[in-house]
């Protein structure tokens, strides 16, 4: 079965973190830390959380977290919203794919994991993968797009033009797809 986050490499374009589920914590990094997006910060050890609810996704903190500048508590997020966590910490929210309710946090200029990923995915349906604005994961110019799905505990990808073609994403190996 697949775990709640899940590292995926990809060769000459980075590391993405997969985080699965419906409340996904934000908080500091460390040996006891239980947020499952540590970063290296001054947070608390789960200063936020993203919630999933259907296909919108909200934020909540006791405090501590704006929403384009404004302070909140539990707010709705919308593509394209800056969040800022703490004094530091700020995250672009994104919904790039209307075909997918997964969406992407990406880092601001010196937000940092453990794991050195620039962007985390909360992986909720497919994820696109691809040279387009409408992709989670950008691949670089003239790349095939392909989609990274998830059936019964285990991942596959697929070129997104093709049903047919469905290719198992075993944990912890490598996988060739294209050039």
């Amino acid at each position: 079965a697949l775990g709640r986050r899940l590292l995926l490499r990809i060769d000459g374009v980075g590391s993405f973190l997969l985080v699965r589920g419906d409340r996904i914590g934000i908080g500091r990094a460390g040996p006891d830390a239980t947020a499952d997006i540590p970063l290296i910060s001054d947070l608390s050890e789960r200063a936020a959380e993203i919630i999933r609810a259907g296909e919108d996704y909200f934020v909540m903190a006791s405090g501590g977290v704006e929403l384009a500048g404004r302070p909140v508590e539990y707010a709705l997020l919308q593509d394209g919203d800056r969040v800022r966590v703490g004094r530091r910490v700020k995250l672009d929210f994104r919904r790039p794919s209307s075909k997918s309710t997964s969406a992407v946090l990406d880092f601001g200029e010196g937000v940092r994991m453990a794991s050195d990923c620039r962007r985390v995915i909360l992986w909720d349906g497919p994820v696109v993968m691809g040279a387009g604005k409408e992709c989670h994961i950008r691949l670089p110019a003239g790349s095939s797009s392909v989609v990274l799905i998830e059936r019964g505990g285990r991942m596959f990808v697929k070129p997104a033009a093709s049903a047919s073609q469905i290719v198992p994403l075993p944990l912890g190996m490598s996988v060739e797809l294209g050039e």
